[in-house]
C-alpha cells in the first residue's frame, strides 16, 4: 500500500489511473517525489515537486477491479463552490434538459442560464409574463446590425421563439410547452450554467437532476455509461452527491457531467471524485466497509521489473529561460553604441542563446522569427563575475552586438541592412535556452505573456524592449538638387541633407556695384564652418538679404531652420531647439505619424528661398550650411567652410603630417590633396581620411612618407571634398543671376512727322535694355481715338520689328557695359570712361504697310498713329529666354516729351504721324448735269482730301459774260483768267461753286447758278443761268495738305486757314513733334507752307487741259420744269341724241400739251395717273383743245368725276411736265338735274347720266343651305332695293308651273312674311356686283329636305325728280323661274337602330347593323389591352372596313353585316385568335344638297345636287352601343357605336416554348417555360421514354398523381396575353435523388371560360365550347434527361485506425457512395482541427463504388506518440452518369459535428529504427559530430596504437550493448600477405583484461591498453567489424548487419560476423 486512502494518493506523490481495457496504452502523469518517513517501512507522508532536468526512477503498483466488478457502483461527488459569489458551470455539448416537474423549476433553471459564447457579458434580463411563457431581454451598447445572427446566437433554449427587436434592444420571447409533454430542450453548444445568487445546493442538485435525467444523458458519446441508473443528493453546503449504478467498470474520466473547478480529481479533464465506495440500490448505496478487500494486487517484484525496465527517466526542461536586459524603460546603461553598431550586454538563469535585433524607434516590435532571421546572437558564458547583473550564481551572461538592421539576402547572410548613425532604435531580445537530455526542441521565451516575473527579469519578448540610440559624430552632408532664380529678388536652392540638421542660406555678389560686401573672411579661411554660420547668421539679423521656406513661409533665423529626422530632434510643444540628452529624445520621441507630418524631412528635397536681392544682379557667392542637431553626446556636427589652401609642408613620417593653415578639418574628414612634387607625390596626390589634427596640421590616415621627400609650393593646395563642406556646395552652386523681371522702357523714340518719303514711316528708338522693338501704324481715321485701345497681338501681327543691344555697344551681361565701357551706377547711359554709348535704332525696314508683307500700303497725306512695342532679352538660370514684356497699359499711353535713359518714356505710341504728300491732286469725273432751270451739278471725285472749284461758261456767246474759249485762253490779270473766274478768289462757302473733299475716292456734287461777269480780275456781279440753255462746265482742284499738315479744323469754313490762308506767318502751323522729336534734329520737322501747298496744287495752266476738261463733260442743258396751265370750259352730257353712257369736255392750255380724261363713278377711288392715261381719252391741244368725248365705262343714272391729266410736249432727255386734276366747271343757272353742286364754291365738278329703265336683275345661283335657308346670289345694274320671298310647292310643281306666276308684283312680294322674306339695299358700291340674299328661319320648313320656290324682284332709287321704276310682274316671273325650285337641307346624322358584333372566326369580326336612313356604316377594332378607351373617327375611316347600307335595304327593313379579319385593311397581320377587341363603329348617310343657275330662256334655271353627307360625331362614336357582346340592340336603345369586349374565336391549343430546365433539390426539378396564348401548362417527368400517352392521359396523371410514371400536381396558369411569352417556372417534385428524368409537358388553353356566350335570341343562340384546345400528345422538353441532384454528405464509419510505422497511422474508412476522405492527426488532448487543416494536411484517398472502402494513411507524425485521428469526407456531388460526370454542384461535406464524434485514438509506434552512426556536421547531444562518428577516421594513416590507443564511435542515439553477441573485432591484414593473423575481438559486455568499453549516452568508446601489444603484429590496416545486434539504442533495436559496409571495404573479410562490412584505418607504428 502506497497510502492509507486512495484520497491521499496525489498529496503524498503517488499518482493513479483506473485501467478499463486490458493491454491498451494507458498514461499517468506523475509530477511529484515522495519524502519518505523516518521509518522507511512506513508509506510516505509528504511529496515533493520534481525539478526539470532530473534523472528519476520510476516505481508503480497496480491492482485489478475486482471488488468494483463484484460491489457493482461507485460514487462520485460533484462539488458545488458557495452560492456567492457566482460561480459558472458549462455543459457539454449536446446536453439535453427535459422538462418532468412544474413549470416553477423550469423557471428556475432558466433563471441560470446565461447567453451563447460571444453575447456572455451582454446585461439581461428573464421576466415571466405566463405561466408557461418568458421573455429574455439583452442590453447593448451599440447598435446590433446583424440582428439574424444574434438571434441565432443568443437563444438560449432552442424552443419556439417569436422575436422582435429595435436599435438597441432585443427581445425574445419563449414559449414553454405544457409540461406534460415533457418537451426536450436542447442547449446551445457552449451554453453556460450559472448558480443564481440565491440558489442553494437542494436548487442545484434539483438542477442537475434535470440535466442528467434528460433522454439523452449530458455525457453523450461515452456510450455504455449512458443508460446509466443515478441518483443526485445534496450533501451538505459544498457539493451534489452523484451515485450511480454501473454494469461496467466505470472510469471517472470517461464522465464529465459539468466542467466545474474541483478540488480533486485525477486529471485536468475529470469533473468528479471519488468520496466513498459502497453498495446498495440505484437510489440509495450503503457504504461498503473499509476492512473489504478484494483486489488482486501486484506483488513488489513485479514493481521492481518495472522500474528497472522503464527507468532511469529524465525529466524535461520544458520552461524558457528568464532574460536580463540590463537596459528597461528609459536606461540605457548596459548598452554601448558606436555609429554603425549596438552591443547589448544580457544575463539568462540558465545556459542558453540570446537573439537581439534593433527596428526604429516606435516601429512595430519584430516577431520571434525575425529576430532570429537578423542572427545577430551571443551564447552564454557561464562566469562568476562580480559585474554580472543578478545575484544568481553562476553567471549565464552574453554580450550580442548588433551590426545591421537586418539581412535581407536569404542566400547570402553575409549581407546587412548597415545600422544608420544618430538613429533612435528599439531593442528587443528572445533567448532560448540549451537542449536539454532526451528533449527534442530547446525551449524558447514566448512573444508575450501576463504572468509576472522576478524583477529585473524578462520572460517575453516584447517585454524586453531597450531603447537607445547609435552615435553621430559625422558632418552632415548636403546634396543641391537644383539651382535657380526665382524672380528678380530671389534665388531658389533646392537641396538634401542627410540627418535632422539647422540650415540656413545666403548669398553675396561681389561684382561692382554690390550693394552687401562679401563679407572678407569667407575669401580667405577655412574653419570648421563657425565663420560662414555666423556671416550668414549676421546678414540674416542685418536683413542684408532674408531666407525663407516656400512650404510654410517660414523665415530662417540667425540660426537657421530645422529639417527633421525621426530621431535628433526635440518636438515638445513650442519647443524647436536642438535636443540636449537621450532623456529629451526618450520623452518626446518622434513616432512614424509625427514624423511625417512635418515639412522638411532629412534625405527629401526642400526648397529653400534666399530673398531680398537686387534684380538682374549677378550673384556668384552663394552659400548653404548645416550643422546637426546632436545633443551632449558628441557636439552639434557642422559643415565645414574649406577653401583650397596652400600646403605649407608635409612632413615624413607614418603618419605623413600636413601643414595648412586654418584648415578646418576634423578626425574622419576626407581631404583632396593636389599639386604636390617629389617622392611623394604618388601616394600624396589622392583623396585621403584626416586623422590627427590640429589648428594647423592633420594627419593622412594610411599614408607612410618616413622615406618619401615632398615637394611643394603655391600649387599644392589642400582641399575637402564632398557634401560636407560648404564652399564645395557653393562651386556646385555656382553663380546665379537673379531675374530681370521688369519690361524695356523706351529710353529713345522718335517719328519723323511729316514722314521723309510718301511711302514709308521711319521710326527711331533706343532701349533700357537688350531687347527687340515691334512697331505698328494705323490710320487714325480707322478708329476712335478717344475708345481705341490697340491689343499687342496687331503689333505683333504687323511683324515690323528690329533689335536693339542695349546700351552700350559692347554689353556685358551683369552691368551692360564693357571696356572700353565701364559701368557706373551714377551714369546715364551708363558708359563712362572710354566707354561708346550707342545711338538710337532705326525700325529696318522701315513701315510701308499695316502688316509686313500686306496690300494695305502706306499712304501719302493720310495721319497715322504708330505703336511700338518691345521685349527684353532675358533669361533665366538655365540660360533660356524668360523675357519681360512691355505690358499692353504702356504701349497704349501716348509719348508726350523726348524720352531719354534718365527719364525713360511713359509710353510707346504716336497717334498723329502725317505720311507726306507730294503729288497734286487728281479730279475723276463722274457725270454732269442740269438739275433745274437755273442749276447744273456736276459730280465728281479726288484721288486724294483737297478743295475742287467748277464754273459754267455758256456753249454761244452771250454778251458779259466768258465763254469756254475765253477762259481757256486768258492770261493772268485779264478777264475771263481761269484761276480769278473759277475759284473767284474763294474757298467753298462764298460765292464760288466749290465743295471740300475730305475722304479721297468719294462723290462729292457741285451746283452750278450763276455766271460770272468778264471783267478783268475776280469777277463781281453774276447772272442767273437760264432754263433750257446750254453750258460748259470747267474745274480746278487743290489737295488740302497744307490744312491737314497744320492740324486745322477739318469744317469747310471760310476761316479755315486762318485769316489770310497765304500769309504763313498768321497759320498756327505745327505739333506736338517739333518738342518731342528734337532728337531728329534740324529737319526732323519740316512745316508745310502755303507756298509749298501751290506748288502741289493741281492747277490748270494751259488752254488744252481747260478745253479737255470742258470736252470731256460736253454741253450740258438746262431744264424745263414748269408745267402747263388750264381752263375748262362746258361739261355736259350727251344730247343729241338722248344717250345715257355719254359725256363732253372741253378745255384750254397756255402751251402746247395733251389732256388726258377719265369718268369715274362717284365716291370711288380716284384713279392713278397711269389709270388715266391706260383709259386713252385723250385730246392734243396746240392751245384750244377740240371737244373731248368721254364713253369709257359710262353707265345710265349714274354720278361720274371727270380726272385729268394734263402734260406739256417736252422730249428726252428731259420729262414733261404734267399733273393731275379733277375738272370743275361753273354751275349753270338753273341747275340742271343732272348736275351736283358745291355750295361753297358755286362749281359743278359731279355730272350723272340720266336713267330711263327698271332696275335689271341678274340671277346668278340659287342654294338650300341648311334646312331653314334659302339663298340666293344675283347683280343689278344701278341703284335701289331687291327683296325675295319663299314658298312651299308640292312634289310635281315644276318651274315653269309655280303657283301664282304671271300675277306677282314688287308690292306684293314687299308685303310677305319677315318669316319667308328678306330684302338687300343696292347702293352704287354695290352695281353690278355679285351679292346674296339669305331667307332663314323658314316658318313652314316644318322638316328637313321641303321643296320650295324662291320669288324676286327690285326697286331703284330715282335720280332727282324722276319717279322710282320697279321690275315689273314679267320680270319678277323670270326672276322666279330662273332661281329654279330648291329642297332645303337634311343636317340630321343616321343612327343604329340594330347592332350586334362578334368573333366569327379565329381572325374574324362580324358587324351585324341597320341604319335609320341610307348611309355608309364603318367599323374598326382596337385590342382591349391597349388602353385605348376611345377611337378617332379618322383612324376609323382608315381601317377601310365600310358597307352601304342602301335606299332600298332601309325600305326593306334589312340588317347587313360587315365582316373585316384585319385591324386596317392595308395591315398584313390579321386578328389575333381568342383576344378581346373593343369595335368603334361610325356611319354617315346619303344627304344631297340642292342647288340651281340661271339658264337659257327654254329651261330658266339648271339644278343640280351635290353630296353633303352628314357623318355621326364623335361623342356618338365613343358611346356605348346599348348592350353587351356579343347581345344585340333594336331601336333607341342602339345609343352609340362602341361595342366593347368581342373576343375572336380559338379553336388552336397553344404552344409551349422550352427555355431551361435544372435540378433545383434532391427531389425536385424547375422546368422554364412560355406558352402563346393563355392557359394551363402541365409538366411531368419519367425515367423512361413515353411513347403513346395521349393528353387526357397525361393530364389525368400530372392532376391526379397517378399512375405510371407518377406524377404529382405540376402546372401553371398564363392568365392574359401580357403573360404570353414571358418565362414561367413549373417545378416537379417528389423524384428520386440523384435519378435521370425524361420531362415532358402540354398545355391546353382557356376556351372553355373565355369563350362562353349566352344566347342572342330564339334565331341565333350559341353554345359554349365543350372543351378548351389542348395539345394532341405531350412534348418532350429539351434533349436529353436531367439529374436530380445529390446534396445530402456521405456517412463516413471508421472502422480501424493502427500504426504500424513510426510516422505513419493508418485508418480504414468506409462511405456510403464514392467520395474522398482526408484524415490528419493532432496530438492527443490538443484542439481539433479545422476542415481546412485536415484537408491542407494533404492525407487522403479516394473510393469509387456504392460502398467503398478507403484506407488512408496519415504521415509525418512522431514515433511513440499520441494522437487523435480525426477524419473528413465529401462525396462526388451529383453522378450524372458523364465522363467526366461534371457535377452540377459541388460534393457534399460531412458536418464538422460529425468529424468530431469520429474521433479516434492512436499511439504511434515505438521507437523501431536501429541506431546509425551520426553525420558529420549535425549535433548530438550538445556535441557536433566529425569523421561520421569514426574517431579514428574512416581510411586515417599514421594511426598510433602505441599508447593506449580509443576507438570512438558516435551515434546518433544513446547506445548500450545488444545482448550476448556484443562484440567487436579488429581484423589486422599485412600488407605483405593475406593472412588473418593478429585479429583481436572485444567483447562489449565484458571486454576482458586490457580493453574498456565505456558507453556514454550516445558515445561508444573501445580503449586498447598496451598489455595487448602482444596480440597485434604490427604497422599496416586493420579493419574493424561489428556483428549485428552488438549495439543497441534503449529501446533494444540492435544495428543491422553490415554495419561499417562501405564501397572501399576489403570485400575478402574472413569474418562471417563482418558480413562485408568494416571500416579500417591504418597503424604505422605497432605496439
Amino acid at each position: 500500500k502506497l497510502a492509507p486512502a486512495l484520497a491521499d494518493l496525489s498529496t503524498l506523490g503517488a499518482h493513479m489511473q483506473h485501467v478499463h481495457e486490458a493491454y491498451v496504452n494507458y498514461y499517468l502523469q506523475v509530477s511529484k517525489i515522495q519524502q519518505l518517513s523516518a521509518t522507511t517501512t512506513d508509506p510516505p507522508t509528504a511529496a515533493d515537486a520534481l525539478t526539470r532536468e532530473t534523472q528519476y526512477d520510476i516505481w508503480c503498483y497496480g491492482e485489478d477491479d475486482w471488488r468494483f466488478q463484484t460491489t457493482g457502483g461507485e460514487t462520485f461527488r460533484i462539488p458545488i463552490h458557495t452560492p456567492l459569489p457566482n460561480k459558472q458551470y458549462i455543459l457539454h455539448d449536446g446536453a439535453s434538459i427535459t422538462a418532468t416537474a412544474a413549470t416553477t423549476v423550469l423557471q428556475d433553471l432558466v433563471n441560470l442560464f446565461v447567453a451563447a459564447p460571444g453575447y456572455s457579458a451582454l446585461p439581461f434580463t428573464v421576466a415571466w409574463t405566463a405561466a408557461t411563457t418568458f421573455t429574455v431581454t439583452y442590453k447593448f451598447k451599440g447598435v446590433v446590425d446583424d440582428l439574424a445572427r444574434l438571434s441565432g446566437a443568443s437563444m438560449i433554449l432552442a424552443a419556439e421563439t417569436t422575436a422582435g427587436s429595435s436599435t438597441q434592444v432585443e427581445v425574445q420571447t419563449i414559449t414553454v410547452p405544457s409540461v406534460a409533454a415533457a418537451q426536450a430542450y436542447e442547449l446551445t453548444s457552449g451554453a453556460i450554467l450559472q448558480t443564481a445568487a440565491t440558489a442553494t445546493p437542494a436548487t442545484i442538485a434539483d438542477l442537475v437532476t434535470k440535466i442528467l435525467a434528460a433522454t439523452a444523458v449530458a455525457a453523450q458519446g461515452y456510450g455504455a455509461y449512458a443508460a446509466m441508473p443515478f441518483t443526485v443528493v445534496a450533501d451538505g453546503t459544498d457539493g451534489i452527491l452523484v451515485q450511480y449504478k454501473a454494469t461496467a467498470p466505470l472510469n471517472p474520466r470517461t464522465l464529465p457531467i459539468l466542467k466545474a473547478p474541483v478540488t480533486g480529481g485525477f486529471s485536468s479533464q475529470v469533473a468528479v471524485r471519488v468520496v466513498n465506495q459502497g453498495v446498495g440500490s440505484a437510489e440509495n448505496f450503503a457504504a461498503v466497509p473499509s476492512t473489504v478487500d478484494s483486489r488482486n494486487q501486484a506483488l513488489f517484484t513485479t514493481s521492481q521489473a518495472f522500474k528497472t525496465a522503464a527507468t532511469p527517466v529524465y525529466t524535461l526542461d520544458l520552461t524558457p529561460p528568464l532574460l536580463y536586459v540590463p537596459v528597461a524603460g528609459t536606461s540605457t546603461a548596459g548598452v554601448t553604441n558606436t555609429e554603425t553598431t549596438i552591443t547589448v550586454r544580457t544575463e539568462l538563469d540558465e545556459p542558453g542563446t540570446v537573439y537581439c535585433k534593433a527596428v526604429r524607434r516606435g516601429f512595430d516590435p519584430p516577431t520571434i522569427l525575425e529576430i532570429l532571421d537578423a542572427d545577430y546572437k551571443a551564447a552564454t558564458v557561464t562566469t562568476a563575475s562580480a559585474s554580472s547583473f543578478t545575484s544568481n550564481n553562476p553567471h549565464y551572461l552574453a554580450n550580442v552586438v548588433i551590426q545591421g538592421y537586418d539581412r535581407p539576402d536569404n542566400s547570402n547572410p553575409t549581407v546587412q541592412t548597415p545600422l544608420v548613425l544618430g538613429t533612435q532604435y528599439d531593442l528587443y531580445c528572445y533567448a532560448d535556452d540549451d537542449l536539454c537530455s532526451g528533449c527534442r526542441v530547446t525551449n524558447g521565451m514566448p512573444y508575450f505573456s501576463s504572468t509576472a516575473v522576478a524583477s529585473g527579469f524578462h520572460h517575453f519578448v516584447q517585454s524586453t524592449k531597450v531603447q537607445t540610440r547609435t552615435l553621430d559624430q559625422t558632418r552632415p552632408n548636403m546634396k543641391i538638387v537644383a539651382k535657380e532664380a526665382i524672380s528678380s529678388t530671389e534665388i531658389l536652392v533646392t537641396l538634401q541633407v542627410d540627418e535632422g540638421a539647422r540650415v540656413m542660406c545666403g548669398a553675396w555678389s561681389t561684382t561692382p556695384g554690390a550693394t552687401v560686401a562679401h563679407p572678407a573672411a569667407l575669401a580667405t579661411d577655412s574653419d570648421d564652418g563657425t565663420a560662414l554660420k555666423a556671416a550668414i547668421g549676421s546678414a540674416l539679423t542685418a536683413s542684408s538679404f532674408t531666407c525663407t521656406t516656400p512650404i510654410n513661409s517660414a523665415a530662417c533665423t540667425a540660426t537657421g531652420f530645422l529639417v527633421y529626422d525621426v530621431d535628433d530632434m526635440n518636438l515638445g510643444p513650442s519647443n524647436l531647439s536642438p535636443v540636449q540628452s537621450v532623456a529629451d529624445r526618450e520623452a518626446a520621441p518622434i513616432t512614424p505619424t509625427v514624423y511625417a507630418a512635418y515639412n522638411f524631412r532629412y534625405n527629401e528635397d526642400i526648397d529653400v528661398v534666399v530673398g531680398g536681392l537686387t534684380e538682374a544682379r549677378q550673384y556668384d557667392k552663394v552659400y548653404c550650411f548645416a550643422e546637426d542637431t546632436e545633443g551632449s553626446e558628441t557636439g552639434a556636427n557642422k559643415m565645414n567652410f574649406h577653401l583650397p589652401t596652400v600646403i605649407t609642408g608635409i612632413s615624413q613620417a607614418n603618419p605623413a603630417v600636413v601643414t595648412v593653415a586654418n584648415h578646418g578639418l576634423k578626425t574622419g574628414d576626407k581631404v583632396s590633396i593636389a599639386g604636390v612634387t617629389g617622392a611623394s607625390a604618388t601616394v600624396m596626390n589622392a583623396v585621403h581620411t584626416v586623422g590627427v589634427t590640429t589648428t594647423t596640421t592633420f594627419e593622412v590616415v594610411g599614408v607612410d612618407t618616413t622615406a618619401l621627400a615632398s615637394t611643394v609650393d603655391a600649387n599644392s593646395l589642400a582641399s575637402a571634398p564632398g557634401a560636407f563642406n560648404a564652399y564645395t556646395i557653393s562651386t556646385t552652386i555656382g553663380s546665379i543671376r537673379t531675374l530681370d523681371a521688369t519690361p524695356p522702357t523706351f529710353t529713345h523714340l522718335a517719328i519723323k512727322s511729316p514722314t521723309a518719303a510718301n511711302t514709308a514711316i521711319d521710326v527711331q528708338f533706343s532701349l533700357s535694355e537688350e531687347g527687340t522693338v515691334y512697331c505698328r501704324a494705323e490710320r487714325r481715321d480707322a478708329y476712335d481715338p478717344a475708345t481705341y485701345s490697340i491689343e499687342v497681338n496687331r503689333i505683333l501681327a504687323a511683324n515690323w520689328f528690329s533689335d536693339h543691344p542695349g546700351e552700350c555697344v559692347s554689353r556685358y551681361v551683369e552691368a551692360k557695359c564693357t571696356a572700353p565701357c565701364t559701368w557706373s551706377a551714377s551714369s546715364n547711359p551708363p558708359c563712362q570712361a572710354g566707354g561708346t554709348a550707342l545711338g538710337p535704332s532705326t525700325l529696318t525696314p522701315a513701315v510701308t504697310a499695316i502688316e509686313k508683307g500686306g496690300t494695305d500700303l502706306v499712304k501719302e497725306a493720310t495721319l497715322y498713329t504708330v505703336w511700338c512695342w518691345a521685349k527684353d532679352a532675358a533669361v533665366d538660370s538655365y540660360g533660356a529666354y524668360r523675357r519681360n514684356y512691355m505690358s499692353h497699359a504702356y504701349v497704349n499711353t501716348a509719348v508726350t516729351t523726348q524720352p531719354s535713359s534718365a527719364s525713360p518714356s511713359l509710353g510707346g505710341s504716336y497717334h498723329n504721324v502725317w505720311v507726306v504728300d507730294t503729288t497734286p491732286p487728281t479730279i475723276v469725273h463722274v457725270s454732269a448735269e442740269s438739275i433745274r432751270e437755273d442749276t447744273i451739278q456736276v459730280t465728281l471725285q479726288l484721288n486724294e482730301p483737297g478743295t475742287v472749284w467748277c464754273a459754267a461758261a455758256p456753249v454761244s456767246s452771250a454778251a458779259g459774260v466768258c465763254t469756254k474759249s475765253q477762259i481757256a485762253s486768258a492770261a493772268s490779270g485779264v478777264a475771263c483768267y481761269m484761276q480769278d473766274h473759277i475759284t473767284l478768289g474763294q474757298l467753298p462757302g462764298g460765292d464760288a461753286f466749290a465743295s471740300y473733299v475730305p475722304v479721297a475716292n468719294v462723290d462729292v456734287d457741285i451746283n452750278i447758278n450763276k455766271l460770272a461777269t468778264s471783267a478783268a480780275g475776280v469777277p463781281t456781279a453774276f447772272t442767273p443761268l437760264g432754263s433750257e440753255k446750254q453750258y460748259n462746265i470747267l474745274c480746278y482742284a487743290q489737295d488740302d495738305w497744307f490744312a491737314q499738315a497744320c492740324f486745322l479744323p477739318t469744317s469747310i469754313d471760310a476761316n479755315r486757314f486762318g485769316a489770310d490762308p497765304r500769309s504763313p506767318t498768321t497759320v498756327v502751323c505745327g505739333n506736338e513733334f517739333n518738342t518731342v522729336n528734337s532728337g531728329w534734329g534740324a529737319d526732323y520737322w519740316v512745316a508745310p507752307t502755303w507756298t509749298s501747298v501751290q506748288v502741289n496744287s493741281n492747277l490748270a495752266t494751259s488752254a488744252a487741259d481747260a478745253t479737255t476738261y470742258a470736252d470731256s463733260v460736253g454741253a450740258i442743258t438746262t431744264l424745263d420744269q414748269t408745267k402747263p396751265q388750264f381752263s375748262v370750259g362746258p361739261i355736259a352730257s350727251w344730247t343729241s341724241p338722248a344717250n345715257e353712257q355719254k359725256l363732253q369736255v372741253q378745255l384750254t392750255l397756255d402751251e402746247s400739251g395733251t389732256a388726258y380724261c377719265m369718268a369715274v363713278r362717284a365716291e370711288f377711288a380716284e384713279p392713278t395717273i397711269n389709270e388715266i392715261l391706260q383709259n386713252n381719252e385723250k385730246v392734243d391741244c396746240p392751245s384750244t383743245c377740240p371737244t373731248l368725248e368721254l364713253t369709257n365705262n359710262l353707265q345710265a343714272k349714274t354720278a361720274f368725276d371727270i380726272h385729268c391729266y394734263i402734260e406739256d410736249d417736252n422730249v428726252y432727255p428731259q420729262i414733261k411736265n404734267g399733273f393731275r386734276t379733277i375738272l370743275k366747271r361753273n354751275a349753270p343757272t338753273p341747275l340742271a338735274v343732272n348736275c351736283d353742286t358745291t355750295a361753297s364754291t358755286g362749281l359743278c365738278h359731279r355730272i350723272t347720266t340720266p336713267d330711263t329703265s327698271e332696275v335689271q336683275l341678274t340671277v346668278v345661283s340659287s342654294d338650300a343651305p341648311a334646312f331653314d335657308t334659302i339663298q340666293v346670289t344675283f347683280k343689278v345694274d344701278e341703284v335701289g332695293t331687291v327683296t325675295c320671298a319663299a314658298i312651299v310647292v308640292a312634289d310635281s310643281v315644276t318651274t315653269l308651273t309655280i303657283p301664282g306666276a304671271g300675277t306677282w308684283t314688287y308690292a306684293g312680294i314687299a308685303s310677305l312674311s319677315s318669316s319667308t322674306s328678306a330684302s338687300v339695299v343696292i347702293t352704287p358700291a354695290m352695281v353690278g356686283i355679285n351679292q346674296e340674299l339669305v331667307i332663314t328661319g323658314i316658318s313652314n320648313a316644318a322638316k328637313e329636305e321641303q321643296r320650295m320656290a324662291t320669288i324676286c324682284g327690285a326697286i331703284d332709287i330715282p335720280v332727282a325728280a324722276e319717279a322710282a321704276r320697279a321690275s315689273s310682274t314679267a320680270s319678277i316671273t323670270a326672276y322666279t323661274q330662273a332661281i329654279g325650285i330648291l329642297t332645303l337641307l337634311d343636317e340630321s346624322h343616321p343612327k343604329w337602330t340594330y347592332m350586334k358584333v362578334r368573333g366569327s372566326s379565329e381572325t374574324q369580326i362580324s358587324v351585324t347593323f341597320s341604319l335609320d336612313e341610307p348611309g355608309t356604316a364603318y367599323c374598326r377594332a382596337t385590342r382591349q389591352d391597349s388602353g385605348e378607351t376611345s377611337l378617332s373617327i379618322n383612324r376609323i375611316l382608315k381601317a377601310d372596313h365600310k358597307l352601304i347600307y342602301t335606299a332600298a335595304n332601309l325600305a326593306a327593313s334589312d340588317k347587313v353585316t360587315l365582316a373585316f379579319d384585319k385591324i386596317e385593311g392595308d395591315d398584313t397581320e390579321t386578328l389575333t385568335s381568342a383576344t378581346l377587341y373593343d369595335v368603334y363603329c361610325w356611319a354617315k348617310d346619303a344627304t344631297l344638297q340642292h342647288s340651281c343657275r340661271a339658264a337659257d330662256v327654254t329651261e330658266k334655271s339648271i339644278c343640280e345636287t351635290f353630296p353633303r353627307p352628314v357623318g355621326q360625331p364623335q361623342s356618338y362614336v365613343d358611346t356605348p352601343f346599348g348592350a353587351t357582346a356579343p347581345l344585340h340592340c333594336t331601336g333607341a336603345a342602339c345609343a352609340g357605336g362602341k361595342v366593347s369586349t368581342v373576343r375572336t374565336q380559338d379553336s388552336t391549343p397553344p404552344s409551349i416554348i422550352f427555355v431551361e430546365a435544372e435540378s433545383t433539390s434532391e427531389t425536385t426539378i424547375t422546368i422554364t417555360l412560355q406558352l402563346t396564348e393563355p392557359g394551363t401548362a402541365y409538366c411531368g417527368a419519367s425515367t423512361s421514354v413515353l411513347t403513346s400517352t395521349t393528353y387526357t392521359a397525361f393530364k389525368a396523371l400530372v392532376v391526379g398523381g397517378s399512375g405510371t410514371p407518377s406524377f404529382a400536381t405540376f402546372r401553371n396558369f398564363v392568365t392574359s396575353f401580357s403573360q404570353t411569352y414571358r418565362n414561367f417556372d413549373i417545378t416537379v417534385t417528389h423524384l428520386t435523388p440523384e435519378t435521370q428524368y425524361y420531362l415532358y409537358c402540354m398545355a391546353e388553353d382557356d376556351e372553355i371560360n373565355d369563350a362562353a356566350l349566352v344566347d342572342l335570341d330564339a334565331a341565333e343562340a350559341q353554345a359554349s365550347p365543350g372543351s378548351n384546345n389542348a395539345m394532341s400528345s405531350p412534348q418532350q422538353m429539351g434533349v436529353g434527361t436531367v439529374v436530380t441532384l445529390d446534396l445530402t454528405p456521405p456517412t463516413l464509419s471508421i472502422t480501424n485506425v493502427v500504426s504500424t510505422q513510426e510516422s505513419v497511422a493508418t485508418v480504414t474508412t468506409s462511405l456510403n457512395e464514392p467520395g474522398t476522405v482526408w484524415c490528419m492527426g493532432v496530438r492527443d488532448r490538443f484542439d481539433a482541427p479545422t476542415i481546412n487543416q485536415i484537408i491542407a494536411a494533404n492525407n487522403f484517398n479516394q473510393g469509387t463504388g456504392s460502398a467503398p472502402t478507403i484506407t488512408v494513411e496519415v504521415t509525418a507524425l512522431e514515433r511513440d506518440t499520441s494522437y487523435d485521428i480525426y477524419c473528413f469526407a465529401r462525396d462526388e456531388g451529383t453522378t450524372t452518369g458523364a465522363t467526366p460526370n461534371n457535377s452540377p454542384n459541388p460534393g457534399n461535406d460531412i458536418p464538422y459535428s460529425m468529424v468530431i464524434a469520429l474521433k479516434r485514438d492512436v499511439h504511434t509506434r515505438g521507437d523501431s529504427t536501429p541506431p546509425a552512426l551520426c553525420t558529420t556536421n549535425t549535433v548530438v547531444s550538445g556535441t557536433t559530430c566529425v569523421n561520421n562518428g569514426l574517431s579514428p577516421a574512416h581510411g586515417a594513416t599514421g594511426v598510433d596504437t602505441t599508447a593506449p590507443f580509443t576507438l570512438t564511435l558516435t551515434f546518433n542515439e544513446d547506445v548500450t550493448h545488444g545482448g550476448a553477441a556484443s562484440e567487436l573485432k579488429f581484423e589486422y591484414t599485412d600488407p605483405a600477405s593475406s593472412g588473418t593473423a593478429g585479429d583481436l575481438t572485444v567483447d562489449l559486455d565484458t571486454p576482458g583484461a586490457g580493453a574498456t568499453v565505456q558507453f556514454t549516452n550516445n558515445v561508444l568508446k573501445i580503449t586498447l591498453d598496451p598489455s595487448l601489444a602482444a596480440t597485434t603484429p604490427g604497422a599496416g590496416l586493420y579493419y574493424v567489424t561489428m556483428p549485428a545486434g552488438s549495439v543497441a539504442d534503449l529501446r533494444g533495436n540492435g544495428i543491422p548487419a553490415n554495419f561499417f559496409a562501405d564501397p572501399l571495404v576489403r570485400p575478402q573479410s574472413t569474418d562471417a560476423n563482418a558480413g562485408g562490412g568494416a571500416y579500417y584505418f591504418t597503424v604505422t607504428m605497432p605496439r
